[in-house]
């Protein structure tokens, strides 16, 4: 054990971590960000990327956790705070859910019974008829089915003389080279790579229309994640993918808040989310919000990302003095949401 987890490990044992958090986290909203959920097996058939995925046993371990040390809250509850209805409680804590994965209906539901939760869904990735295109180009550069440069040139647009790999691969940027691509000729592409995926997984990646339903029966509200799940500040048209995404929404009578895709925002498209109305918008950027005396003081609110390595010992168990430092030790946001 090195000098820093012994330390952690000592002022979780001896209170100073909870003494810390109850002192000057009272008036804080912590927002906890989650993506997939399957267990360790399931995980290694159906290769799904590691850094995003926790076991339905981690999920039950950290919700526990948070209920023993937090006022777990909903988005309704985030809502009325902006609005000036009624104030958040001391301590409070929002659990929410990015994409629109199907494996957060079959794992995360029954671990998080009687936790309200939020998940954010990518309109088009629930669309695809099994597996979403987006995933098949990861998994294919996670796994070493395909290269980078392999994917950029295959993508070069037919009639079009290729110019040649990027220097530098960016990963984001490969993702709207696709996402430009029109749907049949995407899928031209990425066919040979979907039925080697789908001779390793044969379940549907993203949850249908019939099973949001469902989840919100059961408490879960839906949100939105964007349209096309591409980065915001690099595609063409923002705000055509932001209208397009909440019409989506709105006919499915979610709740209008917004998460932005891979985390990227920008002045630009946080004033058309604005424009659209939406009643909070969360970021991925790593910070408590500020709520005195209950009341958010922005509708632009952080989150922290629960990686599983961040907060398991090195044995992969439930290490709970991590996961206070994951959320205790976090920069609060200034008043205008962003990191202080």
């Amino acid at each position: 054990m090195s000098l820093r987890a012994a330390v952690r490990s000592l002022a979780y044992r001896w209170g100073a971590m909870d003494l810390f958090h109850r002192t000057s986290h009272s008036e804080c909203l912590t927002v906890v960000m989650f993506h997939r959920v399957l267990p360790g097996k399931e995980r290694e058939r159906m290769e799904a990327d590691p850094l995003y995925t926790v076991t339905p046993e981690l999920l039950l371990e950290i919700a526990t956790f948070l209920k023993q040390n937090y006022a777990v809250i909903g988005i309704k509850d985030v809502i009325s705070s902006l609005n000036r209805e009624r104030p958040l409680p001391p301590r409070p804590v929002l659990v929410t859910f990015d994409d629109g994965w199907r494996d957060n209906l079959e794992w995360a539901m029954p671990a998080l019974r009687g936790i309200p939760w939020v998940l954010f869904v990518a309109a088009d990735a629930v669309s695809e008829p099994e597996y979403w295109w987006q995933e098949v180009l990861l998994w294919a550069l996670r796994t070493g089915q395909a290269s980078f440069g392999e994917l950029w040139e295959a993508a070069t647009p037919a009639g079009v003389e290729s110019e040649g790999v990027v220097n530098r691969p960016d990963i984001l940027a490969l993702l709207i080279r696709y996402g430009d691509l029109a749907p049949d000729r995407r899928r031209t592409v990425l066919v040979p790579l979907e039925t080697v995926l789908r001779s390793r997984c044969n379940k549907r990646h993203m949850l249908s229309t019939a099973e949001l339903a469902a989840l919100q029966k059961n408490g879960v509200s839906i949100g939105s994640h964007g349209a096309s799940h591409l980065p915001f500040t690099i595609m063409t048209d923002p705000a055509g993918d932001l209208m397009r995404a909440m019409q989506w929404l709105r006919k499915l009578q979610g709740t209008p808040v917004l998460s932005f895709p891979h985390g990227r925002y920008n002045a630009t498209v946080l004033r058309a989310a604005r424009e659209l109305a939406c009643a909070a918008i969360f970021t991925s950027d790593p910070v408590l919000n500020p709520c005195p005396g209950g009341w958010l003081q922005s509708d632009l609110i952080g989150r922290v990302s629960m990686i599983p390595a961040n907060v398991t010992d090195n044995a992969g168990r439930f290490a709970p003095d991590r996961l206070a430092s994951q959320l205790y030790l976090r920069d609060v946001a200034s008043p205008t949401g962003r990191a202080a």
